[in-house]
């Protein structure tokens, strides 16, 4: 019984060191070298070198937007750092489905990754963007986003895990692992409540703490807990109070009762909106440029006895300290490393099986798929149609805009399939109707690619922080970037339900893929075809999934 017990203790004591060695805040020696620093530190600054961990880089947007005119994405951004008094800097870069700068893997959406319900799958997804991070020069990566789905417009919906905090939080914490093994600072965002795109910038979510904290912050909890390095605060107002100046979450919920040592940036531009109300409630780092941490500003609330210069040191030591921490910990951390072409080839093979695993089958009626393989004459003969069924629809193109080397179409992954995988295949424009309805009765199946692309849902950036207008184009919002904002309506267009309709009505082996962030309404088409495919916006290579799917080569495994 004896050696049962030490057994026992001697397996428990191995996952909970296993725990802690990928928890940097739980490495004391560590930790107490990275406090004493800051501490030291905090004495020697002046105020103009405390402002500069404070806040992004003056000239941001216009290295931004020469990055955009050189099509390599948004810029790596630095975030303070002092070489004279030994401060490391953070450099910043976006990616939820893959590294926005320069062209680099594009993975399948958080939403259908979720569908995979593969922690492990997610960690090694993790390390493939912290690997690939490093290679921009990066060190900060703005992502897991965590944010609870709590309606399907949600135009942000597809970069999220879905609307269970349990499952949100396994996921996160698995590709925040996976990136901070790899050196490079996790992001935990949006720190709260962020669950509407239109409106983003001054809606006020009132909610009870009960409410708030079994649905809304569980998961945030957990990453904390388990060592995230920073969090990304919201625009939206809670309970009267915007989030970067929300001192109940900052300070009370933060820092008090879950004992957080990272530091809290801004959203970016509007995510801050004082001074000294931010400063006091625990808002370390205005992202993106100072506006409200300026010299000017800090200058002002002091003199107006709003705030002093003690305010702002305690307010830069959790970002010195975790600084001084991550960079004891990964001495590498802000070297460019170069990316070989054989992890790239790994990464892709990566992005492929999360595609596959996140297929999810709706509907089979009558057994329809798989679809039996032949050879010669027998081979099957698919139509493929639909309006996306040539278009690169890996995602939104927000902040979250990853410029893969290539996309495969769906058009293109079945036609490079169709040999290895047994069957006969032509794809019809579903404008050109007549030739369609002809095309339809030589086929033994019909394929029709339908949902949503980037310009009908996805993130809204606007300057102004004003409601999006009806009548706005996403691609004309910011430097380049379209945000299609939240889904309205919840049905598929019009011109793709005709088509489903008239396709299903012409032939009886009709199967249905639908490409979107989130839920879709299918009451006018659905009992007409039978088989329906979803898959979230899927990836540089996911597209190849679906033939494989189809003829039973992979499993639709994947779990709403």
């Amino acid at each position: 019984m004896n050696m049962f017990r030490s057994l026992c203790l001697i397996v428990v004591f191995f996952y909970v060191g296993k725990l802690f060695a990928q928890n940097p805040f739980q490495d004391q020696q560590a930790v107490a070298r990275a406090d004493s620093l800051s501490k030291k530190v905090i004495t020697i600054l002046s105020l103009d070198e405390k402002l500069r961990e404070m806040a992004g880089p003056k000239g941001f947007y216009l290295r931004a937007a020469a990055s955009m005119l050189a099509a390599k994405g948004m810029c790596v951004t630095p975030i303070g750092g002092n070489q004279q008094k030994g401060i490391p800097s953070v450099r910043f870069t976006d990616g939820p489905r893959g590294i926005i700068h320069g062209r680099q893997t594009s993975f399948p959406v958080p939403i259908a990754r979720a569908a995979t319900w593969n922690m492990d799958l997610e960690k090694q997804i993790g390390e493939a963007l912290g690997t690939e991070a490093k290679g921009v020069g990066a060190s900060l990566l703005g992502t897991p986003c965590m944010n609870i789905l709590r309606h399907p417009a949600n135009g942000r919906a597809q970069e999220s895990f879905g609307e269970d905090p349990f499952l949100t939080g396994r996921m996160a914490l698995a590709l925040a692992r996976g990136i901070q093994e790899k050196g490079v600072m996790a992001c935990a965002k949006h720190f709260a409540l962020n669950s509407i795109e239109d409106t983003r910038y001054y809606v006020n979510v009132k909610v009870d703490k009960r409410s708030l904290h079994e649905v809304y912050l569980p998961h945030f909890r957990y990453l904390v807990e388990n060592g995230v390095a920073t969090l990304m605060s919201a625009y939206n107002k809670v309970n009267g109070v915007y989030c970067g100046e929300n001192a109940y979450l900052l300070d009370t919920v933060l820092r008090q009762q879950w004992s957080f040592r990272g530091f809290v940036h801004s959203d970016w531009d509007l995510g801050t909106r004082s001074t000294a109300e931010a400063i006091r409630s625990g808002m370390n780092v205005e992202m993106m440029v100072p506006k409200f941490y300026s010299k000017k500003a800090l200058l002002k609330a002091i003199d107006q006895d709003k705030m002093t210069e003690s305010d702002i040191d305690k307010l830069i030591y959790p970002t010195l300290f975790t600084k001084f921490l991550f960079a004891e910990k990964f001495p590498s951390m802000n070297k460019k490393e170069t990316v070989s072409k054989a992890t790239r080839e790994r990464h892709r093979a990566l992005s492929q099986k999360a595609a596959e695993e996140g297929m999810v089958l709706l509907q089979n009626t009558g057994n329809v798929l798989p679809i039996p393989t032949g050879t010669g004459k027998q081979k099957p003969n698919i139509r493929l149609t639909g309006y996306l069924m040539n278009k690169k629809n890996d995602g939104d193109h927000g902040s979250s805009y990853a410029r893969a080397p290539y996309t495969i179409t769906p058009k293109k992954a079945f036609k490079e399939e169709a040999g290895q995988l047994g069957f006969q295949v032509s794809a019809v424009s579903p404008e050109r109707k007549r030739k369609l309805q002809k095309a339809l009765t030589k086929a033994d199946y019909a394929v029709v690619i339908a949902g949503y692309y980037h310009q009908e849902e996805g993130e809204y950036i606007s300057r102004s922080g004003k409601r999006k207008k009806s009548t706005e184009k996403p691609s004309a919002v910011f430097m380049g970037y379209g945000g299609g904002g939240d889904r309205h309506p919840l049905t598929l267009k019009k011109r793709d339900e005709d088509l489903i309709n008239r396709v299903a009505a012409n032939h009886p082996k009709t199967v249905v893929q639908m490409i979107s962030g989130s839920a879709v309404i299918m009451e006018s088409w659905k009992s007409k075809v039978p088989a329906i495919v979803w898959s979230g916006y899927y990836g540089m290579e996911g597209a190849r999934a679906l033939p494989k799917l189809l003829f039973g080569q992979i499993n639709p495994g994947g779990k709403l």
